[in-house]
């Protein structure tokens, strides 16, 4: 799950040969082994390397900034049932009302569902009770899933649509993304550059090689505790997974 935004600044001693030292802010996640977020951890407990040499944590607090989470929630055919089973889409949907109870009071939420269009849109204006009621609409009606659970996937088209609503995206905002599979039925490619725009966190983590961890002592304390970037897709696909890692 995505829990609240946490920024943290690194520095790292600058020798003779090499750059003056400087500062970076990254959101990240903390989680502990049952998956929950939790906040209440000190600089002492957490190791920081920037191309694999050891730097120093300046700070890690709570991030301040007002939160943009757009929830986009798969309607396709492929989370309808299967022989003897529920619907994926119960499980999607149980995840996306979760998620909502846990982030509605410090986050603005909005809703996209959709399959090879986008099916219902609730955008920020219409505000945090609209979402949840659509939610709790959709959990309380039986047919919902033989009368709307249905098409194909247009996954890219559908995360770009998210983006839009975002406007202009800043690392306190995300996408979380509930889905079973890949795409295929999109008008856009995986290499759109609107699409790359949602990576960036991503790409600027790797190419620096930044690295944040809790440190072995303080895992073993905490249950298992580590820290993930905030990224927003929930997917047994790997070609959605590789959407978020890249």
């Amino acid at each position: 799950m995505l829990s609240q935004f946490v920024g943290y600044c690194l520095t790292g001693a600058a020798g003779a040969q090499e750059a003056p030292c400087q500062r970076r802010s990254i959101p990240v996640a903390l989680r502990d082994n049952q998956n929950l977020p939790f906040q209440d951890i000190s600089v002492a407990e957490l190791e920081a390397k920037v191309r694999g040499k050891p730097v120093k944590i300046l700070s890690f607090a709570p991030d301040p900034r007002p939160h943009r989470l757009v929830l986009l929630l798969d309607t396709s055919g492929s989370m309808g049932s299967t022989a003897g089973e529920s619907p994926l889409f119960a499980l999607g949907l149980a995840l996306a009302r979760h998620f909502f109870e846990v982030h509605q009071q410090w986050s603005h939420i909005a809703l996209l569902t959709f399959n090879k269009n986008v099916t219902e849109a609730l955008d920020f204006t219409k505000g945090n009770s609209a979402v949840g009621e659509k939610l709790q609409e959709i959990a309380s009606d039986r047919n919902y899933v033989k009368a709307n659970v249905k098409g194909t996937t247009a996954l890219r088209d559908t995360i770009l649509e998210g983006l839009q609503l975002l406007d202009h995206p800043s690392s306190a905002d995300a996408l979380y993304l509930l889905t079973d599979g890949g795409d295929n039925a999109s008008k856009h490619s995986a290499t759109d550059d609107n699409l790359l725009e949602i990576e960036l966190p991503f790409l600027l983590a790797k190419n620096e090689r930044w690295e944040l961890r809790v440190s072995d002592a303080a895992r073993r304390q905490r249950k298992g505790a580590q820290i993930t970037y905030p990224m927003i897709l929930i997917s047994c696909n790997s070609e959605v997974s590789e959407v978020g890692r890249r």
